[in-house]
């Protein structure tokens, strides 16, 4: 489940964690305590902005990851962790990673955080048990399968959920009441939205980038940005009065990134990066830049208002990689990318890579070469007994393939060195695709129904998260 809080004033704040789960969307809220983790060390130290001091960090092994899981553990037993629980019982404000309040209006409003701070980490503290902690769960009133979910909701102030499906965007309340649903014409959605301005925003499948009223659902602005857009799902989001969007597809891509006005839908700028860009997810550091990534792992960053390039990386000079995930801001003015090496596209047997750069010229400051394919969104934050933030992935190939192997890992942010891994089982979907949970089960209700999604097709993980307590949190497909 994504961790998410939301600000109620003085009181007590109400903890939504949110996932989905073949063809459900999962709630509970609560109001912490105690938590299992998947992977977690122990509770972590208080917040330190400074990189200084570290821990003796657990090298990798050499090998690549073994046939048949538990044969050849990547680091001693006696250093894996398996399914750890440990009590917490610290309320909300007294959670040692006070800094997730920053001040924004609404506590999630895009995939990886608030604006200025998208680290994937959330001041939400995890219930232990998440069966019994289940609030209200929501499926398609005709039938789980009727229509394909789409990843990273967004949360707002008030504890409402934004989440899309392809047959539109639903707001959902704190009680699991659908408030209002938003259907786009005969367009399909298949991005995410965000939120910004008492606005939810988004792109459509045919390119059309809208703003809804986020109290009643209805449209402000529409506006035409290209012909039509690709198979990949988005994470569009806006800062400081500009919507950060991608549009026009040529077949492996997006190859336009545009800046929209919030409140008009006015075109302020428009770029074409070198190569396209692929499950386009802007972040936003301080100082009026936006930051993305290319479909290679490539890193650019702009003006905010105006699209001005400031610097731009290249992953392989020939561009000849694909990852499946994206970039995530640090905490030390730097960004992390979560990639494939040359030649790689995200497949089983293939590496990943994982890269740290200079926020303000683009600089590679590391890069660690991961034993599997980086396919999702770094998290950053502070986790188990180290003095300075960590970095934390969730790798594992693309799907279509059985006996995929998959890790949690964490980094050193500062040097990049390995601090712990978590190896988990092989994972084979069901036959004959191999596809993710609920791809083969839903494909037939799918292809009568809502037959230009009949299949989803995720990637191996979804994003790790990191909570209130700095543990770790992914969900894999």
């Amino acid at each position: 489940m994504t961790p998410f809080g939301t600000s109620t004033g003085s009181a007590p704040s109400a903890v939504a964690m949110v996932r989905i789960v073949d063809g459900l969307l999962l709630a509970a809220f609560l109001q912490g305590s105690a938590a299992v983790r998947l992977a977690e060390m122990t509770t972590p130290a208080p917040p330190r902005m400074q990189l200084a001091g570290r821990t003796t960090p657990v090298p990798f092994a050499a090998r690549p990851p073994p046939d048949r899981p538990g044969d050849l553990p990547a680091f001693p037993d006696e250093l894996r962790v398996e399914n750890l629980q440990l009590p917490v019982n610290l309320e909300r404000a007294e959670a040692p990673h006070g800094w997730w309040g920053f001040g924004s209006t609404d506590p999630w409003p895009t995939m990886r955080g608030p604006v200025l701070h998208q680290f994937g980490t959330s001041g939400v503290i995890a219930p232990k048990n998440f069966t019994k902690a289940l609030a209200w769960k929501w499926q398609h009133p005709k039938g789980r399968y009727q229509v394909t979910l789409g990843g990273g909701p967004t949360v707002d102030a008030a504890g409402n959920v934004y989440i899309t499906a392809s047959d539109g965007i639903r707001k959902i309340s704190p009680t699991g009441l659908v408030l209002w649903h938003h259907v786009q014409a005969d367009r399909a959605i298949n991005n995410a939205p965000s939120l910004h301005n008492g606005k939810v925003l988004c792109v459509d499948e045919q390119a059309v980038a809208f703003a809804l009223d986020q109290a009643s659902g209805k449209v402000v602005w529409e506006r035409k940005l290209a012909k039509q857009n690709g198979p990949d799902a988005g994470y569009p989001a806006a800062c400081d009065g500009v919507f950060v969007a991608s549009a026009n597809s040529n077949g492996q891509g997006l190859t336009t990134v545009l800046g929209l006005d919030v409140e008009t839908g006015k075109e302020l700028w428009s770029y074409k990066p070198d190569l396209t860009v692929w499950d386009f997810a802007p972040q936003f550091p301080p100082g009026e830049r936006v930051v993305f990534n290319d479909r290679s792992g490539g890193m650019y960053s702009l003006k905010l208002k105006t699209g001005k390039v400031l610097w731009k990386t290249p992953n392989a000079v020939d561009g000849q990689a694909f990852g499946d995930g994206g970039a995530t801001l640090g905490l030390a003015d730097d960004v992390f990318v979560c990639t494939n090496p040359h030649l790689m596209a995200g497949e089983e047997g293939s590496k990943g890579l994982l890269r740290r750069l200079r926020l303000g010229d683009g600089k590679v400051m590391w890069d660690q070469k991961l034993p599997q394919p980086c396919n999702a969104w770094p998290a950053v934050g502070f986790v188990g007994p180290y003095k300075q933030p960590s970095v934390v992935v969730a790798a594992g190939a693309l799907m279509e393939k059985p006996n995929l192997h998959g890790s949690i890992m964490a980094f050193d942010t500062a040097t990049g060195k390995p601090q712990w891994r978590f190896n988990t089982e092989a994972y084979t979907g069901p036959f004959p695709h191999f596809w993710a949970k609920g791809d083969t089960e839903g494909l037939e209700e799918r292809q009568k129904f809502d037959s230009p999604h009949a299949i989803c097709l995720p990637a191996h993980w979804s994003s790790a998260n990191i909570d209130g307590n700095g543990f770790v949190y992914a969900g894999r497909s």
